[in-house]
Parts: structure tokens; C-alpha cells; sequence
């Protein structure tokens, strides 16, 4: 049980480290875009989704018998093209390092997720999912803070940190004890990985339904996200000040609802706590949408934490306790894909039209009533499957 403990603490200080360069890269990136032209910030995105792809057909590469030294030198090679960012920030080969950077992150977080339960034990999945997504949510709120400082006159050497930061989590990872597997069994598991397609995830009914609903509900929350700020402060009303503080105000519940959740020991139903937990997030996507005043949007942004981290966490502990763990690693990969390739349209099209204030509270009031009409239809079809 001591090495079980070990292996969590090293995953959360690495996890930590490592998130915080993760999203202020992405936050710092976006912004130099965003100045340069709105074109550019949608290049991104588009670079994202092509390397979440590239990722799907290099994940079977991955060597097998030694995961520990895989995700080792995933976090180093991560680390060297952030370094190079800080000299090419200002050129085109950006995007390659960006390609370069987000396959390293997917391929890094699917092998890491089936990894898991051969470092965690059974008993304590959903305390160690739930204290992960504590630990990212300190991320995030650290993120953007240190990117604030940083940003006017030091925007390139906070590159050179995110590496070291990088680098530093990543020296932890050679101390995680991964549990002996047969060699025989081992060499199987090599042979038919190449099996491992999306369409073998469809033969887990209950996994494939999550990750479609996931998809579609989070995409709609990207689109919410991607154009919150212009609907909030034009629309609504709120201040700049008032805006800031909603977001450390999500971040908090996101943290609270995780520690809190982080004492439950086991589902008795998986596929109910997963209803549950889509229901309040759609209750969110509903209330934001309809919100009026600066209470109502941090009601709502309760709501989104609650249910993000209830349908989050019951889908990680489900496919890590009911998958093997080639196929976590297949299932997680296009996972990234379906969110990123959904939400990529959502916010393509809806960017096309370039619409006014106006405009934003039917496209939300619109995309949160499909919203609705997904969880019926998941509603409906769940009762054939397994609990």
C-alpha cells in the first residue's frame, strides 16, 4: 500500500508541475494570436485537432513494457520544444512546435490514464481521480497569474520556465513502481493492441456512450467558454473586475467539489452518478444561458463545477476499472479527438457568422436546449446497458 501511496503523490506533484506549463502555454500562445488576427487563433485550434489525430495512429508505437520510461521521456521531449518556442515565438514554426507539443500531451495523458491501475489500487480510483482534478484546478488558477505578470516584457522566458517546470515533474516519474506483468501475457497484449481502433471501443457500450456524451456536452462548453467574455461584459453587463473574479470563483468550486468528492470510496450505481452528474451540468449550460445578472452566472458556474466533476470523474474510474489497458490508452486518445473535433466545429461556425450580443443569447439558449435533448436521448438508450 506504500508504494501505491508513493506512485499517487509522485502522478500529483507531477501532474501539478507540469499542468501549469501545459495551460499557460496555451493561454500565452492563444494571446500573441489573438493580437495578430483572429484567423491565426482559429490555425490553432485546427493544429490542436491534427495532432490529437496524428496521436490516435502513434499511440499503438508506444513501447509497452517499460511505461515508466515512456512517459519520462514524453515530459522531456515536451520540455526541448517549449525551450525552442522561446526562440522561434515570433515565426511560423510555432505551429510545428504547437503540433509537436500537443502530441506529445495526448499521447502523454492517454498512456498515464492506462497506466493508472497498475500504480493505484482499485479501491482508491476515484479518490486519486477526484485529487487529480483538485490539483488541476490549482493549476489553472496559477496559470493565467503567472502568465498576468509575466506577460508585457517577459512573454519569452516564460517558455524557458514552463520547460524547467516540465523537467523538474518529470524527474519524478522514475520512481514510480509499476507492477510486474507475465511476460507471455505481455507479448499478446503487444499483438493485439494493433486491434485497438475506435471501432473496438463501440464494443464497450457503456464507456462508448460516455465518451459520445461527454463529447458533445463538453464541445458545448468550449463554445460557451470560447465566447463567455464578450456575452458576460457586453451582454450582461459585467465589469472587467467582475469577470476576473468569476473565473477564481469557478476554479474554487472546481477545487471544493473535488476534495469533497475525493472522500467517496466507490460508485454502487456508475451509470446513475453519471446521470446525475450530466443533469447538473446541463442545469448549468441552461442557467448560463438565461442568466441576467452577475449572481445568476456565478450560480451557474456552481453548477458546471458539480456536474463537470461528477460526470468527469465517474467516466475516468468506469474505463479504468472496466477496460484493459491498451484499450484505456485507445479510448482516451479518441476521447481528445471526438471533444476536440466537435467543439472545433461549434465554435467555427458560430465564429463565421461573427454574431452581435444579441445574437450569442439565442446561439447559447439554443446549443443548451440540445443539450437537454442529448441527456433524453442518453436517458433512454441507458437502461439496455450495464450497470
Amino acid at each position: 500500500m506504500k508504494i501505491k501511496n508513493k506512485n499517487a503523490t509522485i502522478i500529483y506533484a507531477n501532474r501539478f508541475i507540469s499542468l501549469i506549463a501545459e495551460y499557460g502555454y496555451t493561454i500565452l500562445i492563444n494571446i500573441y494570436l489573438s493580437r495578430i488576427s483572429v484567423r491565426f487563433v482559429m490555425y490553432f485550434w485546427a493544429v490542436k485537432l491534427l495532432a490529437s489525430l496524428v496521436a490516435a495512429k502513434l499511440k499503438n508505437h508506444l513501447p509497452q513494457n517499460n511505461s515508466r520510461m515512456a512517459l519520462f521521456s514524453l515530459e522531456v521531449t515536451k520540455a526541448v520544444l517549449l525551450i525552442l518556442l522561446a526562440f522561434y515565438f515570433e515565426s511560423l514554426v510555432l505551429f510545428l512546435l504547437v503540433f509537436l507539443l500537443e502530441i506529445c500531451n495526448t499521447l502523454f495523458s492517454s498512456k498515464l490514464y492506462a497506466t493508472v491501475p497498475h500504480l493505484i489500487a482499485k479501491q482508491n480510483l476515484i479518490r486519486f481521480n477526484s485529487v487529480y482534478t483538485s490539483i488541476g484546478s490549482i493549476s489553472y488558477f496559477l496559470a493565467p497569474m503567472i502568465v498576468g505578470v509575466n506577460l508585457t516584457r517577459h512573454q519569452h522566458y516564460l517558455f524557458v520556465l514552463y520547460a524547467l517546470l516540465v523537467f523538474v515533474g518529470s524527474l519524478g516519474l522514475l520512481f514510480i513502481r509499476i507492477q510486474t506483468k507475465d511476460d507471455k501475457k505481455e507479448e499478446q497484449v503487444v499483438k493485439d493492441r494493433q486491434h485497438y481502433h475506435f471501432s473496438s471501443i463501440m464494443q464497450h457500450q457503456t464507456a462508448f456512450l460516455m465518451m459520445i456524451v461527454i463529447g458533445l456536452l463538453s464541445s458545448i462548453g468550449v463554445l460557451f467558454d470560447t465566447y463567455e467574455v464578450r456575452y458576460l461584459i457586453q451582454g450582461i453587463g459585467l465589469s472587467e473586475q467582475q469577470y476576473s473574479f468569476s473565473l477564481s470563483f469557478l476554479a474554487g468550486c472546481f477545487l471544493v467539489t473535488s476534495v469533497l468528492f475525493s472522500f467517496k470510496k466507490e460508485f454502487h450505481s456508475p451509470k446513475n452518478m453519471f446521470l446525475l452528474g450530466m443533469f447538473i451540468y446541463i442545469l448549468y449550460l441552461i442557467l448560463f444561458s438565461f442568466s441576467k445578472s452577475y449572481f445568476q452566472v456565478l450560480g451557474s458556474y456552481v453548477l458546471l463545477a458539480v456536474g463537470q466533476t461528477i460526470s468527469g470523474i465517474v467516466q475516468n474510474v468506469y474505463v479504468q476499472q472496466s477496460l484493459p489497458e491498451e484499450e484505456i490508452q485507445n479510448y482516451m486518445v479518441w476521447d481528445e479527438v471526438l471533444g476536440r473535433s466537435v467543439s472545433g466545429v461549434f465554435v467555427l461556425a458560430v465564429g463565421i457568422f461573427s454574431p452581435d450580443v444579441t445574437a450569442l443569447f439565442f446561439v447559447f439558449k439554443g446549443f443548451s436546449l440540445i443539450a437537454m435533448g442529448v441527456f433524453l436521448v442518453y436517458l433512454f438508450a441507458s437502461p439496455k446497458l450495464k450497470k
